[in-house]
Parts: structure tokens; sequence; C-alpha cells
């Protein structure tokens, strides 16, 4: 009902206030109070032709020649014809339903009933080509935010789509070097299985917008991860790296967005400063209930305040996290030295028991 209102609003308060306008004028001018009948027959005559010219004016507006042909043909039409029309309803077929609209035994005045009706005609033409401008301009409004919207929406998507391929080239860079070295140097096995275990993080990056999905189990995400902390552990060692978990996979059914861990955990390598013990400290506890993961990084206020950010990662991961709560809330602390992100989710998924 409220949405019904809200779209014939206009209509509906034209109608309205034409019947106010009419039993007033009629009252002041004629001294005589028109009754529920005559109000209904008047306004029945004001509806046909408030429609019919509303129809006609937006055949005439179009941009299509034909329609506008036929719009002028049609509005020519009702004008050779409202007057005669006009009277046939009203002398003829309205007092065959008890409706008169003129005093019993008068004699008919043509001169004075082409007065009344073109005035009547003209006060309709007017409010209909208003209510038809009006609606046309609304309408180029709506089409406007429409328009804005999904202009959002799809840089929205964008952004979506370049925070999952944000992992930092410095880091890919270091990883593929270390990986070369290492060969040349005898431990070509393990530089091996390295890269080959980042080439499977790189894929996962790059494939979660081919896969489009939603939400994924939080298994998949952290065994992506679990590689990508493995290889920097091989690089930069345990004591850099350090990696706490207190979890039971078997009874884990939490679901979570994609890229979530390995966003939080790219940031921190985009800045953590890897020549310092405990320079990186990753934790994880999961219950049944929900997880609480926790990404530290030591950073260099200088190095830090001149990289540039790329306002794709921590920020979008946020935003796309608002959307749902159910699936994990994002808390960030900041020190003189040292970054704390945290992923909380306290609700177990739909599909968990």
């Amino acid at each position: 009902m409220t949405e019904i209102l809200k779209r014939y609003r206009s209509p509906i308060i034209l109608f309205l206030s034409v019947v106010l306008i009419l039993i007033i004028g009629n009252l002041i001018h004629y001294q005589r109070l028109l009754n529920l009948m005559q109000v209904i027959g008047i306004m029945l005559l004001f509806v046909l032709y408030f429609k019919l010219l509303d129809f006609n004016f937006k055949m005439v507006i179009t941009s299509d020649w034909s329609k506008r042909g036929m719009g002028i043909l049609l509005f020519l039409f009702i004008l050779f014809t409202f007057i005669p029309f006009s009277k046939w309803v009203i002398y003829e077929i309205y007092p065959l339903l008890g409706i008169f609209l003129f005093k019993i035994n008068s004699t008919f005045d043509a001169v004075q009933f082409r007065l009344r009706i073109g005035s009547s005609f003209s006060s309709v033409l007017l409010f209909t080509v208003g209510n038809v401008f009006f609606r046309k301009r609304k309408r180029q409004q709506f089409l406007l935010e429409a328009d804005n919207n999904n202009a959002k929406n799809e840089i929205d998507n964008l952004r979506y789509q370049l925070s999952l391929r944000d992992i930092n080239p410095h880091f890919v860079e270091s990883i593929l070097s270390t990986s070369v070295g290492r060969s040349l140097m005898g431990e070509g096995r393990e530089s091996a299985d390295m890269l080959i275990r980042f080439n499977q993080v790189l894929r996962y990056v790059l494939d979660q917008d081919i896969a489009g999905m939603k939400t994924i189990p939080l298994k998949i995400e952290w065994n992506y991860f679990i590689d990508l902390t493995d290889i920097l552990q091989w690089k930069y060692g345990d004591a850099t790296v350090e990696l706490y978990v207190d979890a039971d996979w078997e009874k884990c059914h939490h679901k979570i967005i994609p890229m979530s861990l390995v966003t939080i955990l790219e940031n921190a390598i985009k800045y953590a400063v890897f020549q310092r013990e405990g320079a990186l400290i990753i934790s994880l506890v999961l219950s049944h209930y929900g997880f609480v993961f926790e990404c530290r990084n030591l950073f260099d206020p200088v190095q830090r305040a001149m990289m540039k950010s790329s306002n794709f990662g921590l920020s979008n991961l946020q935003q796309r996290l608002s959307k749902d709560e159910g699936y994990g809330v994002l808390h960030i602390e900041e020190s003189d030295n040292e970054f704390i992100v945290r992923l909380v989710q306290n609700k177990f998924d739909q599909d968990g028991n």
C-alpha cells in the first residue's frame, strides 16, 4: 500500500486538488454545493481526459518519430472531439444514471457550454503537461542515480578485483631471487618445492574472481595461507616469522570471505622489518563457535611513511566484511613500531553444527 501511494502520489494529489478547487469554485461562483454524484460525474470526465492526454503526450515526447506522429494525430482528434463528446456524456449518458450537472428544464446554451468545457479542458491540459514533464524529469533523475549507483558498484568491484592481485611485487621478486640463489648453492629440491607452493598461492590469488565464490571454507584459505607462511619461514627463519596454531580442523565448519587471511598477511609482508626477530607473529585460535586470527608485524616508521599505500588491502577487506559481519570483524591496532590486525568470527557458518 505504501509503495502504491508513493508511486501515484502526484496523480492522487492532483486529483484531490482538482476536486477541492471544483467544489469551492462552484460554491463561490454559483452559490451551490455540488453533491457526491455530481463531483463523481465531473471527475470521471477529468480523469478520462487526464489519462488520455497523459498517454498522448508520452507518445509526442518520445524519440520514435512514428509514435510522435501518431501522438500528434491523436491530440488533434481529442481537440476536435472533446466538446461534442462532453456534451453527449453530460446531457445524454449521465441523466440516464441519475447524474445531472445542469439545472433541469434549463435551456441549453451552446456558447456558455463551450466556454465552460473549454476552460475545464484547458485546466486538464495544463495539469497533464505539467505532470508529464515532472515525471519525465523525475525519471531522468532516477536513471541518473541508478547510473551513479551502478558506476559506484563497478568501481567497488574493480577495487575488489585489484585487491585480489595486491600481492607485493617486491615480495614476489624476493621469493624468486631467493629460490634461484639457493638452487645455485645446492638447495634445489627445497627451493623447487617452495616455488611450486608459491605458484599455488599466486594461482589462488589470481583465480578468486574467476571462481566467483562469495565465501569459502576457512580450511581452504588456511591451506594457502600456510603455504605462504612456510615460504616466509623458509626465507627468513622461524625466529623471524613465528606461527602459533590452536585448532581442531575436523570440527571446523566455518566459512570466510576469500582472501581474508592472505590479504592481512600480504599487508604485514609489505611493511614488516624482517631483519629483526619476531618481525612477524601469526596466531590462530579455532573453536566450534568461531576463531580469532591475529597478525602482528614490526615496522620502521620512517620507511613506512615513504611507502605509498594502494588502499586496496585492509580497507577493501574491511568494506567486504562490513557487508556481512557474520564472516568476521576486523580489528586494527597500531603503536609506534608495531601493527596488529585481528580477524574475529564469533558465529559459525549456517551450514555448521
